[in-house]
């Protein structure tokens, strides 16, 4: 991804973040990803599934304006 808005904070270390702007940086990952094994880009998939799940689930996404909106009222 490249590093707008909160994309470097949602791939973090499942992935491959460069700057806006910067088309080779951007054609380098993706050549990185390329040449990888597969089972190594399957796992990068899986972690990066896990990630969103523990983090941006909406259940969990909730649960935190709800406690948020929570600790506002004690």
């Amino acid at each position: 991804v490249t590093d707008v808005g909160d994309a470097a904070l949602i791939v973090n270390k499942t992935g491959r973040v460069v700057l806006p702007g910067n088309p080779e940086a951007l054609a380098d990952a993706l050549l990185e990803f390329e040449s990888m094994h597969e089972i190594q880009r399957q796992q990068m998939g899986r972690d990066a599934r896990e990630r969103i799940m523990i983090n941006y689930d909406i259940k969990v996404v909730a649960q935190r304006y709800a406690d948020l909106y929570d600790w506002k009222d004690k």
